[in-house]
C-alpha cells in the first residue's frame, strides 16, 4: 500500500530570518485512496519567530486505508546575513585512531573533522542549497546570518567514507565536486547526504605552461572546455554548481560554464559569497 505522500512547500530543513512570519500549514498532501488529506494532517510543533533557534515541525496524517506518513522537519530562525556566506573546501581524509597523517597538508583527520562538524552544529549553522545561494547571488533572497555550505574537492574515497558519515550523524549536507573522468567517485553517487557536481572531466591536470595559472583549461579554446564540461555533466548531471581545477579561470573559462548550463562556479580564492 502506499501512504500519503505530504509536500511542504519549503525544504525540510529551512530557515527562517527572525521576525518574519511563517505559514506552518502551507503544504500539498497527495493519496490514492483519498483526494483530499490537508484538513486530517496533525501539525505538531510550534515556531517562535521572535527567538533565534532550531524549531521541529512534524506534520502526520492516516488516509482511510490506514496507510500513515510522518514527516519531520526542522526550521532554522536567526537574524539576516550582512557579511556574505562562507563556502568550506575540503579535500582528503585520514582516519588519526589509527594511522598517521600523510605527508600532504591537504589531508584532514577524523578528529579534526567532527570537531568542525560538532561545532557547527552547536552554534545552530544553517546550510543553505544551491538554488538558495543562487537567489541570495541574484538578491532574490536574505540567508541566515549563520549559513555555510560544506564543499570537498577531487571526489577522493576518503571524503566518503570518513567525513560523509560524521555530516550524515549531525544531518549536514555537502557537496562533493568530482572529477568525473576518474572512477571511483562512482561508488558512491547515490551516497545519502552528498550531491555530486563537477570539477570537469579531464581538465584537473596543470599542464599548461604559458600562462601564470597552469591548469589545462588556461591553454584550451572555448569549444575544447565546453564539450568537455558537456562530457562530465553526462555523468555527474548535476547543474548547480561547478568547481574550477586549482581555482583557475579565465574569461572563456566562464562562457563555456555559462553555456553548458551551470548555474554557479567556485574558485579558491579567499572571502565570501555575496550579492
Amino acid at each position: 500500500m502506499t501512504p500519503p505522500e505530504i509536500k511542504l512547500n519549503r525544504n525540510i530543513n529551512s530557515f527562517l530570518i527572525l521576525g518574519t512570519e511563517i505559514d506552518l500549514k502551507d503544504f500539498t498532501v497527495s493519496d490514492n485512496f483519498d483526494k483530499d488529506l490537508k484538513d486530517k494532517v496533525i501539525v505538531e510543533g510550534e515556531v517562535d519567530i521572535n527567538k533565534e533557534g532550531i524549531y521541529e515541525v512534524v506534520y502526520k496524517v492516516e488516509d482511510s486505508s490506514h496507510n500513515e506518513t510522518k514527516v519531520v522537519s526542522t526550521i532554522n530562525v536567526q537574524k539576516e546575513d550582512t557579511d556574505g556566506i562562507p563556502i568550506l573546501m575540503y579535500h582528503w581524509f585520514y582516519d588519526d585512531e589509527v594511522t598517521k597523517k600523510p605527508n600532504n597538508e591537504l589531508y584532514l583527520s577524523k578528529s579534526n573533522f567532527i570537531e568542525q562538524m560538532d561545532y557547527l552544529v552547536k552554534n545552530n549553522y544553517y546550510f543553505p542549497t544551491w538554488d538558495e545561494l543562487e537567489d541570495y547571488i541574484d538578491g532574490k533572497i536574505n540567508l541566515p546570518k549563520k549559513s555555510i555550505i560544506i564543499t570537498a574537492d577531487d571526489g577522493d574515497p576518503t571524503y566518503y567514507k570518513i567525513a560523509v558519515p560524521i555530516m550524515n550523524a549531525r544531518n549536514i549536507p555537502s557537496t562533493s565536486f568530482v572529477i568525473s573522468k576518474n572512477p571511483s567517485w562512482k561508488n558512491y553517487k547515490n551516497q545519502e547526504g552528498v550531491s555530486m557536481e563537477s570539477h570537469t572531466h579531464t581538465l584537473h591536470v596543470r599542464s599548461c605552461t604559458n600562462n601564470s595559472q597552469n591548469g589545462k583549461a588556461m591553454c584550451l579554446t572555448y569549444d575544447e572546455i565546453l564539450q568537455d564540461l558537456k562530457k562530465s555533466l553526462e555523468y555527474v548531471e548535476n547543474k548547480e554548481c561547478m568547481a574550477y581545477p586549482f581555482g583557475h579561470y579565465n574569461n572563456t573559462f566562464v562562457k563555456a560554464v555559462k553555456d553548458a548550463g551551470i548555474h554557479m562556479a567556485l574558485t579558491t580564492n579567499g572571502g565570501r559569497v555575496k550579492k
